[in-house]
C-alpha cells in the first residue's frame, strides 16, 4: 500500500510538473495552439486520475488504521492486566515474564504499523514517504566495529611570484637598477584534526525492563532486555548483566542479520538500597528494601 501511494504521489506530481512546464513554452510562444489544448487536457486528466488514486488509497489505510489500534488497545489491556496481577503477587516473575512476552511483541508490532499507517494518512508528497524509516526502534550502540580515520589531503601550496623592487639611483638618474629576492617558502597551512568518526553498531540494547522495581529483601526480579543485530551477520557474543557496576550473570546469544533477540535474567535481591543495573549501555534502577 505504501508503494501503491508513493506511485500515486509521484504521478501527481509529475502532471503538476508536465502543466508548469507547458505553460512556460506558452508564454515564450514555443508551442501552438491546438497542441497546448491537447496536452494540457491530458496532463489535467492525469492529475485527476492520481488525485483519485490518493484518495482511493487513504480511505483504505484510514480503514485499515482504525482495525490496527483496536487490535493495539486489546494487547495493552492485557499487558495492564497481567502487570496488575504480578505488583499485587499473584503472578511470579517468571510466569508474568512468560505471560507477557507474546502480547508484548504483538503490541510493539502493531505499535510500528500504526506509527507507518498515520505517516502515510499524513502525506501530502511522495518525498515523505520515501524518506519514511523502516525500523522497528531506535538502538543506543553497545558493540561496534574501529572505524578507520583518514585525514584529508594537504592542499597545494599557492604559487609564489618573484618581487621587482627598485632601489635608489647610484648612477646617473636615467639608469635605474633592479633587485630581485629570492622566491619565498611556500607557507603549508596545517589542516584541523576531521573529527571523530562515530562507530557502527553492531549489536544494540533497548527495551530495558525491571520487573519489579521496588522489592523486599529476599524477593525475586526479572529483568528483559531486547538485543538487535545491525549488521548483514550472523552474531554471537555474551551479553553482560551487571549490578553496581559488578558483573551478576552473562548469557550467550546468537541473533541472525538485522533481527531482534529478547534476553531474560532472574535475580534474587540479597542488598537494601538503590542499585544500578546495566546490560551494555542501557541501564535502569530497582529498590530493595
Amino acid at each position: 500500500m505504501r508503494k501503491a501511494l508513493i506511485l500515486a504521489f509521484q504521478k501527481h506530481e509529475q502532471a503538476e510538473q508536465f502543466l508548469s512546464n507547458l505553460e512556460g513554452l506558452k508564454r515564450a510562444g514555443s508551442v501552438q495552439e491546438n497542441l497546448y489544448n491537447t496536452l494540457k487536457k491530458e496532463y489535467l486528466a492525469m492529475r485527476e486520475q492520481s488525485n483519485r488514486s490518493i484518495k482511493t488509497l487513504k480511505a483504505d489505510i484510514q480503514q485499515n488504521l482504525i482495525e490496527k489500534k483496536t487490535d493495539f488497545s486489546v494487547f495493552k489491556d492485557e499487558l495492564q492486566n497481567l502487570e496488575t496481577r504480578f505488583k499485587v503477587g499473584q503472578l511470579t516473575s517468571e510466569t508474568f515474564l512468560k505471560k507477557t512476552k507474546v502480547p508484548k511483541q504483538k503490541a510493539e508490532e502493531l505499535e510500528h504499523q500504526i506509527t507507518c499507517l498515520q505517516t502515510m494518512l499524513d502525506a501530502t508528497n511522495s518525498h515523505v514517504l520515501q524518506n519514511q524509516s523502516t525500523r522497528k526502534r531506535t538502538f543506543w550502540p553497545l558493540f561496534s566495529r574501529k572505524a578507520a580515520v583518514t585525514s584529508p589531503p594537504l592542499p597545494k601550496p599557492a604559487k609564489s611570484e618573484s618581487v621587482s623592487m627598485p632601489l635608489p639611483p647610484t648612477q646617473p638618474p636615467s639608469e635605474t637598477v633592479q633587485q630581485f629576492y629570492p622566491e619565498p617558502e611556500p607557507i603549508i597551512p596545517v589542516p584541523e584534526p576531521p573529527p571523530p568518526i562515530m562507530p557502527i553498531p553492531m549489536l544494540t540494547v533497548t527495551d530495558l525492563s525491571i520487573m519489579p522495581d521496588r522489592i523486599e529483601i529476599g524477593g525475586t526480579l526479572g529483568i528483559t532486555a531486547q538485543v538487535y543485530n545491525n549488521t548483514a551477520e550472523e552474531l554471537t557474543d555474551i551479553i553482560e548483566l551487571k549490578i553496581d557496576e559488578a558483573l551478576e550473570q552473562a548469557t550467550t546469544v546468537t541473533i541472525y542479520p538485522a533481527e531482534t533477540r529478547e534476553i531474560t535474567f532472574i535475580i534474587t535481591a540479597n542488598t537494601e538500597g538503590i542499585h544500578t543495573i546495566a546490560i551494555g549501555n542501557a541501564t535502569g534502577t530497582f529498590t530493595v528494601v
